[in-house]
């Protein structure tokens, strides 16, 4: 019996509105989705990376560094389109292949600083809890409900009366957020999963704040890269120290 895949999809759309082109604009000089398909690559447990687009431009960047290239049908490419019918196109593609799927891991290239580490900690984690509908990974919110304010008429307030209790961080609870850089969806279980891709069976990874960066705006491209090249050059430097001190003297 031919044995199940993890199979990485990378949906990457062409016409994002916010931000043009956003998904091969440029990110410390490498198109944003290549750090989406390089991590998949460098996973010790992803059998198959697969980009789904509907943008030639996109096709032609995301063969370049390796992937295969589902194309999307223009009808799931739109602002209203759930991630959820554009991961069961997929699906339903490979599953015409006679293909046994394990598990789908959702990399969406907007989150660049996800590591092959981030990718097989949640696909181990899928594989711990059988009955699970997806795993998410997650940071700590740092701004947490109990501190945030409302506006009306340009007097501030409290979003929720117990966050009057609350001035200090520290002593409000410990909160999370979704980071959006992986997901590990049970091919069984899609139906069961909102548009969130969030089931009644939803585990979570977390991740460090530093890699959980979400590109939507110029000015999470301009955060991204200042953090990625802080983290880049501490990786290097730890190489480095690591090298010289291997050396025999």
């Amino acid at each position: 019996m031919t044995r199940k895949q993890v199979v990485a999809i990378i949906p990457a759309r062409g016409n994002s509105k916010r931000l043009p082109n956003k998904n091969i604009r440029s990110f410390l000089g490498r198109p944003l989705i290549a750090y989406a398909i390089d991590a998949a690559q460098n996973s010790k447990l992803i059998d198959r990376v697969i980009v789904s687009t509907e943008s030639p431009k996109v096709a032609v960047i995301a063969r370049k560094f390796g992937a295969e290239v589902f194309q999307r049908p223009a009808a799931l490419a739109k602002d209203t389109t759930s991630m959820n019918a554009v991961i069961q196109n997929v699906l339903d593609d490979l599953l015409s292949e006679k293909l046994g799927v394990e598990a789908i891991v959702v990399l969406f290239p907007t989150a660049p600083l996800r590591t092959s580490a981030d990718i097989d900690g949640a696909v181990r984690l899928a594989r711990k809890h059988v009955d699970y509908e997806s795993v998410a990974s997650f940071c700590e919110a740092k701004v947490a409900p109990y501190a945030g304010l409302v506006q009306s008429r340009g007097r501030l307030s409290h979003l929720l009366d117990s966050s009057k209790k609350l001035y200090r961080y520290q002593d409000s609870p410990r909160l999370y957020t979704l980071n959006g850089a992986v997901w590990v969806l049970n091919p069984d279980r899609l139906s069961a999963l909102n548009n969130n891709m969030l089931g009644d069976c939803t585990y979570g990874i977390e991740m460090p704040k530093e890699r959980s960066i979400d590109i939507d705006t110029e000015f999470d491209f301009f955060i991204g890269e200042c953090i990625a090249q802080r983290l880049w050059h501490r990786k290097r430097t730890a190489a480095s120290q690591n090298v010289k001190a291997k050396r025999p003297k």
